[in-house]
């Protein structure tokens, strides 16, 4: 337990009847991820104000923290119904549309929203700009992502999805920009790592390639797609045998059967076939 949680916890002993008090108490157990504590006190302060649209945004950020959905966005609704220009509330609902329950339409309608009451809000256009790209819209992706990085330029996220539309445009030199921006703001940023090794195996620098992705690796080793990654280039450089066991590691780690094993299968059986080789 921090100082400043144990000077306010001391404090509302004497003031038991402060709503914004005990929402910050309720803030610093967030804060140390003791979510149902937060709950806690968020509930408390509802009690004392069952108005204190504050607490029940709060409460919505926690239960997303605990991946209950349906209870974060019943109190995101709550929030908006007591301040219907809560933009935060509106991103939040987008947010989890687009990337928890894959409900498009519902999921733009309130990123579109949360920019009509603030345009500056870099965070909306960045996911509204990610949803077009997922769209397949991804000149408007750019523009909308664009903008984001122009209201919150030391954002590694929109580095990173910045990275990611000049990738699917096969702008590679222009990805590893953004991605190398994304890690210098976050250092263990191992997708960026992953992905500025996969633009300069696509440019043909193997052995910076190399170096990365095995960088990538040692940060986190249960990401499946740098196994993938690493036995492309290693493939290239003709050590298929390396290749063939980073391929099979990936048909083993990859349980769901997603399209990473599929690719992994197939490419075992171009180096058994001597496909690849040159």
């Amino acid at each position: 337990m921090n100082a400043e949680l144990k000077r306010l916890l001391k404090q509302v002993e004497t003031d038991n009847n402060n709503k914004e008090l005990i929402k910050e108490i309720g803030n610093n157990f967030y804060f140390e991820k003791e979510y149902n504590k937060a709950i806690e006190y968020y509930e408390r302060a509802i009690s004392i104000d069952p108005e204190f649209h504050k607490a029940y945004y709060n409460l919505g950020n926690t239960y997303y923290m605990l991946n209950d959905f349906t209870q974060a966005l019943k109190y995101w609704f709550i929030t908006l119904d007591l301040c219907s220009d809560h933009y935060k509330s509106h991103y939040n609902i987008g947010f989890t549309y687009f990337n928890q329950l894959k409900d498009i339409n519902t999921a733009k309608e309130h990123l579109e929203k949360a920019l009509e009451i603030n345009p500056d809000y870099s965070l909306a256009w960045n996911s509204l700009g990610m949803l077009l790209f997922d769209e397949e819209d991804v000149e408007t992706a750019l523009k909308y992502v664009k903008k984001a990085l122009a209201l919150d330029p030391d954002n590694p996220e929109v580095h990173y999805n910045l990275g990611m539309i000049y990738m699917e445009q096969n702008k590679h030199k222009k990805a590893e920009k953004y991605f190398s921006r994304s890690l210098e703001l976050d250092c263990d940023d191992y997708k960026s790592l992953n992905n500025i090794a996969e633009c300069q195996l696509r440019n043909g620098n193997l052995q910076n390639a190399l170096e990365n992705v095995e960088k990538a690796i040692s940060i986190n080793r249960d990401y499946i797609t740098s196994y993938c990654t690493r036995g492309e280039i290693l493939s290239r450089l003709k050590r298929d045998l390396e290749a063939l066991e980073d391929f099979q590691l990936v048909i083993e780690m990859d349980k769901n059967r997603t399209i990473l094993s599929n690719y992994a299968a197939t490419q075992i059986k171009d180096i058994k076939q001597g496909a690849n080789l040159k």
